[in-house]
């Protein structure tokens, strides 16, 4: 049995060949993009206004933001959080050090943010945007124990949602979408390699908003259907998203459980530390509390003998508990452990004149003077310096 010749073959005539129709998918202005991008720049410029107000900033030929600042408008510190300021969590995604911080999170929100919000639509990017945030500044809140501000972590997040988009979708954009993976993947590496050799980056932010970002991206991906009867119009034929919407609410609200989980876990855990327990001695002196504080501060001294602010606080203690000694002992080991805290010095002073240790005193005063940025407390300063220095 001979096997079947088509009559194009027996003719010779050219095979058909398939043709390739282009398709488009729904896409979204970026709005929230923009308005992130904008929010961000306004809160900065606040920011250092207010710093340059308070003497540092601009007006001393610097553009960064000062820490007091940063704290009251609202940066991840860990205590602070640990005693119920929660909301943290999230401010800290919207503040920024100085202008090179501002600069490269906001060229990053602008370029992948546009790219992530086109696919996934305004509720979907800005649900990854601010959860990837809450997780990044979550997972430095249990990991990572220093004050951290900037919205890299919700930037990760953006990028691990793209990640997720392109090898959810890696079949329908072919070769092209495998490369585009490909340069996300070396960026993800390159930026984290950064940061990992790089000090003073919150390392723990850019991953915990990264991992919540490609999660969420699996979870909130659009799902691609061709229209039934589909035609071509004008050469393109375009998709629709039939993803469920009641998929997307229960990701989300799968997501916000899970933190709100994870921040009860982590607080719990960050009552006993060091930093928390300093900062429950610092609100029982406010309210003369001083057996308390005396107890908080001695087990943080347990934890960390080597804590200064611990030192400063038990010398607050023992003063207005009238051992001035001891008082004066306890600021001279936070002096040497931090030799730059300006309150030490001041509070030193005063033990050694209430000692009537003149010179010791004297010396402080002087070393106060190079410290302290404000000038109404630089000229009590000045007042003492020289009622000292003239004799009893």
């Amino acid at each position: 049995m001979s096997e079947g010749i088509s009559v194009a073959e027996q003719t010779g005539a050219p095979q058909p060949q398939p043709r390739r129709v282009p398709v488009a998918i729904p896409l979204s202005r970026p709005l929230w993009t923009r308005a992130l991008f904008a929010l961000n720049i306004v809160i900065w410029l606040v920011m250092i206004v207010l710093s340059a107000l308070r003497g540092g900033g601009i007006f001393v030929g610097n553009l960064s933001v000062s820490s007091q600042v940063l704290v009251t408008f609202g940066a991840k510190v860990n205590s602070l959080i640990a005693t119920g300021e929660f909301w943290r969590l999230l401010t800290a995604n919207f503040l920024h050090v100085n202008l090179i911080h501002l600069l490269f999170n906001s060229y990053a929100l602008w370029q992948i943010g546009a790219e992530v919000e086109r696919v996934y639509g305004h509720r979907r990017f800005l649900a990854i945007y601010l959860l990837s945030g809450l997780y990044g500044t979550t997972a430095s809140y249990a990991l990572g124990e220093y004050l951290s501000v900037g919205a890299s972590g919700a930037i990760f997040g953006l990028v691990g949602a793209l990640v997720a988009y392109l090898l959810f979708h890696r079949d329908l954009f072919g070769r092209r979408g495998r490369a585009y993976l490909s340069n996300m993947l070396f960026i993800v590496a390159i930026n984290l390699f950064i940061g990992i050799s790089t000090p003073g980056i919150d390392n723990w932010g850019h991953i915990g908003g990264l991992v919540a970002g490609l999660l969420l991206g699996f979870a909130l991906a659009p799902i691609y259907e061709f229209p039934a009867g589909a035609a071509e119009v004008e050469g393109v034929i375009r998709l629709r998203d039939v993803g469920s919407t009641w998929r997307h609410i229960l990701a989300v609200g799968g997501a916000v459980l899970l933190l709100i989980a994870a921040v009860v876990a982590i607080t719990w855990w960050q009552q006993g530390t060091a930093s928390v327990l300093v900062l429950r001695a610092e609100r029982a002196l406010q309210v003369e509390d001083i057996a308390a504080a005396e107890e908080a501060l001695i087990r943080a001294l347990d934890q960390e003998p080597d804590l200064a602010e611990a030192h400063f606080y038990l010398g607050v203690v023992r003063a207005r508990q009238g051992k001035m000694r001891e008082a004066a002992e306890a600021w001279e080991r936070a002096a040497r452990l931090d030799p730059f805290e300006p309150n030490t010095a001041w509070n030193l002073a005063l033990a050694y004149q209430a000692l009537g240790q003149r010179e010791k005193a004297i010396a402080q005063l002087e070393r106060y003077l190079t410290l302290v940025e404000d000038e109404k407390a630089a000229a009590r300063a000045r007042e003492l310096l020289t009622r000292l220095r003239e004799g009893p």
